[in-house]
């Protein structure tokens, strides 16, 4: 009897050791307000995986979000990481938004995510998920992988959406003027040292608005929607 009891206390110990332990995981990665599994199991009408999805044709500025469960979360946000081929890692944070079950359940709707300075052609996009408390960081990151979809940038895409009054501005170096196309009607405010030239078609619809070495300009009357590349001495121009 006495042998019987100390396996008892034993599995009840070692049960509590197990319950203890961080867990990080169900996650969905919320592209343009759609549900995409991350390392959630799969359920009855959802959307996919978003590791190796093929999001199509991308453009214009996106939302990411995303959602996962943390056991013990002790009350700290979890994190969402994200980055675009060539691009910078970005992070996101995901609040506490309730529970399931014995998880804590965080979550964000989603952040805009500019495409702005993308050259026409195809990228990946990776997510991770996160939670750091005091010192140690546990992570739902697809085996080390991370989450991969893949969307394209087509040619001559106008992804900027100007209102009046705005001021446009660009990086771009001064050794390469600046080239600004738009495809609705929208007028442009000069400044000094600019030129300008109208209705000179370019590609489709889009229409030469501004050439000069100047970093900035701003808007005149209407709605419109533009890009910024620049343009070389022989009018190759890129964004």
């Amino acid at each position: 009897m006495k042998k019987y009891l100390f396996i008892l206390i034993a599995i009840n110990c070692f049960s509590f050791d197990t319950l203890a332990d961080r867990w990080i995981g169900s996650s969905f990665i919320i592209f343009n307000e759609v549900f995409y599994r991350g390392s959630k199991g799969g359920y009855e009408g959802d959307n996919g995986e978003f590791n190796s999805k093929n999001l199509g044709v991308i453009e214009a500025d996106f939302t990411l979000g995303g959602e996962v469960q943390v056991y013990d979360g002790y009350n700290v946000d979890a994190k969402m990481g994200y980055k675009i081929e060539k691009g910078a890692e970005c992070v996101l944070t995901l609040p506490y938004i309730g529970t399931d079950g014995n998880n804590s359940k965080y979550q964000s709707t989603g952040e805009n995510v500019s495409i702005a300075g993308l050259a026409a052609g195809s990228y990946n996009i990776s997510v991770w998920f996160y939670q750091t408390s005091g010192s140690e960081a546990i992570y739902d990151s697809n085996g080390g992988h991370n989450y991969v979809a893949t969307f394209t940038v087509p040619p001559f895409n106008p992804v900027f959406h100007g209102t009046s009054g705005e001021n446009l501005l660009w990086s771009k170096s001064n050794t390469n003027n600046a080239l600004v196309v738009q495809t609705t009607n929208l007028s442009w405010n000069p400044i000094d040292g600019t030129s300008y030239s109208g209705g000179e078609n370019l590609h489709e619809d889009v229409t030469f608005i501004y050439l000069g070495s100047e970093t900035s300009c701003s808007l005149g009357n209407g709605e419109g929607v533009y890009k910024i590349y620049s343009v070389d001495d022989n009018n190759n121009y890129s964004s």
